[in-house]
């Protein structure tokens, strides 16, 4: 058993009611055994432009991606399969949309780019909507950012917004 997904806790301390439900199914499919469990605690968006792109595009793919078992990384030597992370999928974002291709010693290595570097302009109309395009393709319909903007102004946080739109989701299918 490989799971990974989203929780947000609630300011007393408390995981919202989607949390719970989470919880409380992984471990109704849990059999005998032992097990490691690994808590972190996802980046901090300070910067406007990428509190959209962080906690709504990035999270919500990354719950949808585990929980259909799609984009996983596999350790190559092992063959062991990990549940994808925010920051894996944001380097494969960067690896497709914003490649920088230098040249050693007669070869072309091609990583992704910095996004820090882009404009404004550039990240949000440009590499976020190539982002938004390719998680469309895979069934994976966000909110828009003025969609996304209303629901957090009706006080829901960005955690609470993803597993929202994930239990949608996940019922809709079922």
């Amino acid at each position: 058993m490989n799971e990974s997904f989203e929780i947000s806790m609630m300011p007393c301390g408390t995981l919202t009611t989607h949390s719970k439900r989470i919880f409380a199914e992984i471990f109704r499919k849990m059999g005998e055994g032992f097990y490691s469990v690994h808590i972190k605690k996802q980046r901090n968006t300070r910067s406007s432009r990428y509190k959209y792109y962080w906690s709504h595009l990035m999270a919500y793919a990354v719950n949808e991606f585990n929980r259909r078992g799609i984009y996983q990384v596999m350790n190559e030597d092992t063959g062991e399969v990990y549940p994808l992370t925010t920051d894996e999928l944001h380097e494969m974002m960067k690896h497709y949309f914003n490649p920088v291709i230098t040249k050693y010693k007669g070869m072309k290595i091609i990583k992704g780019g910095s996004t820090r570097k882009l404009d404004d302009s550039d990240f949000i109309n440009e590499y976020e909507e190539k982002v938004v395009q390719f998680l469309v393709e895979n069934d994976v319909i966000p909110l828009t950012r003025d969609e996304w903007n209303e629901q957090r102004s009706n006080r829901l946080t960005s955690a609470q917004i993803v597993e929202n739109l994930s239990f949608q989701n996940q019922n809709s299918l079922n």
